[in-house]
């Protein structure tokens, strides 16, 4: 029986949830808490109108936003942090660094993006290492041919040779101008 897999972008979509809902509970724990002690202090009266209320409930919902955006400024960048740290891994690749290796995280997903930067980074490097050996090979093979071509051409410029040498080194010319 083939159960189906949950998306991916589910773990990362819930996780942003919960750091939301964390953020806005926190925050509302300290704008009650702080209602209560301006309350206790005397500050003002929760029995009092709503008109007489508006000054205190502006402070609060001030201090509500400071303390909200603070705590998401604190965990807003923990979902991040696996992202910034590819971000960069994927720059030192592209610089040409190929034994770069990553660990974004535990979970899951984070463990999956690691291995697959990783495997990505370590293909590369094989690749790297086959074009390397390549270019040097053709380099190599390339020349070998040229300097023959060359030397020959030169024995028979100068024209100190017999016409069988000749021949035979217009043969070695021909020979190593088709190899």
């Amino acid at each position: 029986m083939k159960t189906k897999k949950k998306p991916q972008h589910f773990s990362l979509t819930f996780m942003f949830a919960a750091i939301v809902f964390i953020i806005l509970t926190i925050t509302m724990v300290f704008v009650v808490g702080i209602t209560l002690i301006l309350s206790q202090a005397g500050v003002f009266d929760l029995n009092l109108s709503l008109r007489n209320m508006a000054l205190p409930f502006a402070v609060i919902a001030l201090i509500s936003i400071l303390i909200g955006t603070i705590v998401a400024a604190v965990f807003g960048g923990i979902p991040v942090r696996p992202f910034s740290k590819l971000i960069k891994g994927l720059d030192t690749l592209s610089s040409g660094d190929y034994d770069v290796k990553l660990d974004l995280g535990t979970t899951s997903v984070e463990k999956r993006m690691s291995d697959s930067f990783n495997s990505l980074a370590n293909e590369l490097r094989c690749t790297e290492m086959l074009r390397s050996d390549f270019v040097n090979n053709f380099s190599h093979e390339f020349k070998t041919p040229i300097v023959s071509i060359s030397g020959f051409a030169r024995l028979i410029k100068k024209g100190n040779i017999s016409e069988e040498q000749k021949n035979e080194y217009l043969e070695i010319i021909l020979d190593e101008s088709t190899r």
